[in-house]
């Protein structure tokens, strides 16, 4: 640590006046010490004498001091801060790197960052690196209001009777590095990040949910308007500003769950043609947006008199069809459900329950009831595609009841017998 200090005060010089600054050491070795940061320390040996820095017009007092510090604006790499939406006052940090090096630190808001200067680096761009002990050099950051990260260097250099010989600060802003830079950093690797990632890269986004739109309910109101993700197995639903958990290997929607030391991720923006979702690991030291498009789906293409035929009236609620090759009786509300093993209906709670939570696929048809309009009689539905992101209204005239039409005439029978004219039968 005392021989950095020593370099850092050569370093420090050789920027302010532009040559090399004298320095006297003792014969002593370097292993004795230089300066001391705690009080009541005893310095041994004076190594530096500061009557011998600069002459004439640019001699100064060797007691304390100010002058301009080094430029570490362009050395210091602002990697990121830690913008989950959970995070908290004392769980907040930033992320900061040296040029040309790929190591990280991470920094809390005032805490107090040192410095040490290296010399003789094979790397010229490599003359300055964090340490842990106490060094002369240190830094400092904040936040501003406009989400900035404004920086504050300090040097505080005692001489050899513990008073200041140096002293200054200087404050500038840290702009975050380029997204090349970022991705070569050498974040710890987290499996399940990694898969949570994945599953959301790889997550079908179906837009909305027509069955819940039109027929939700009360029951279902939450789920109007939300955008239908197939992640996984299973299906989530989510607008603008929801968050989700990644929990047991799935994502969900957030509730009320504790999410420290949680995958987290929050839906950002949903356009017509693009939803983002921004994750964040555990820590919050890396996170990524990820951008879907939504599923190219075709036009419904249904001949409704074609998938319905011979439909006919058999009560006040009731109607009697062909649906789907099929011949079938239903009733107003009925659910009528087609998939590659033909059409059923849906009758018990364990049926419309695997249907709705996207258990079981297939077209479906809901039955509203006989329509009355104009005199006549209309069979009155609505037909959604396998996704249920399409719907089609569908309306049938119902047959009409053909009689069978039973002739009233009579036939003119002759009597094989003659007649006379006063009605005496001929023999």
């Amino acid at each position: 640590m005392f021989i950095n200090a020593t370099l850092l005060i050569a370093a420090l010089f050789a920027t302010i006046l532009g040559a090399t600054l004298l320095l006297t050491v003792g014969s002593h070795d370097f292993e004795e010490k230089f300066l001391s940061f705690e009080e009541n320390t005893q310095i041994e040996k004076k190594i530096v004498d500061y009557s011998k820095i600069g002459l004439g017009a640019t001699s100064f007092s060797s007691r304390k001091m100010s002058f301009p510090l080094p430029d570490l604006q362009s050395e210091i790499k602002f990697f990121g801060k830690n913008t989950r939406f959970d995070v908290s006052e004392e769980d907040n940090f930033f992320v900061l790197g040296l040029k040309n090096m790929k190591a990280f630190q991470v920094v809390r808001p005032g805490e107090k960052i040192y410095l040490e200067y290296l010399e003789g680096t094979s790397d010229a761009s490599c003359q300055w690196n964090f340490v842990d002990e106490k060094t002369p050099l240190w830094l400092q950051l904040r936040e501003t209001g406009d989400s900035g990260i404004l920086a504050t260097l300090n040097i505080d250099l005692k001489d050899e009777e513990l008073e200041e010989a140096f002293s200054g600060s200087q404050e500038f802003d840290l702009y975050e590095a380029d997204v090349s830079e970022i991705e070569s950093l050498n974040y710890p690797i987290d499996e399940k990040y990694s898969i949570a990632a994945s599953m959301l890269t790889a997550a079908a986004w179906w837009g909305s949910d027509r069955l819940y739109d039109t027929y939700g309910g009360a029951q279902y109101q939450h789920l109007q308007g939300k955008e239908r993700l197939g992640v996984g197995s299973g299906v989530i639903y989510v607008k603008k500003g929801d968050k989700l958990l990644f929990k047991d290997g799935n994502w969900k929607p957030l509730q009320e769950e504790n999410t420290k030391d949680s995958i987290v991720a929050k839906v950002e923006i949903v356009a017509p043609h693009k939803l983002e979702i921004r994750l964040w690991n555990k820590g919050g030291l890396d996170n990524k947006l990820i951008c879907l498009s939504e599923e190219k789906i075709p036009p419904l293409n249904f001949r409704a008199e074609e998938i319905f035929t011979k439909i006919k009236k058999r009560a006040a609620n009731r109607v009697y069809c062909r649906a789907f090759n099929k011949s079938i009786i239903l009733k107003t509300g009925d659910w009528v459900l087609c998939t590659s093993y033909g059409a059923r209906v849906l009758k018990t709670f364990s049926e419309l329950n695997q249907y709705l939570e996207n258990r079981v696929n297939g077209s479906l048809f809901i039955f509203d009831g006989i329509e009355k309009q104009e005199g006549r009689e209309f069979f009155v539905g609505a037909l959604f595609d396998e996704m249920r992101t399409q719907m089609q209204q569908i309306k049938l005239p119902l047959q009409i009841k053909q009689e069978s039409l039973k002739s009233t005439k009579k036939k003119n029978r002759i009597s094989s017998r003659m007649r006379t004219s006063n009605n005496e039968n001929v023999p």
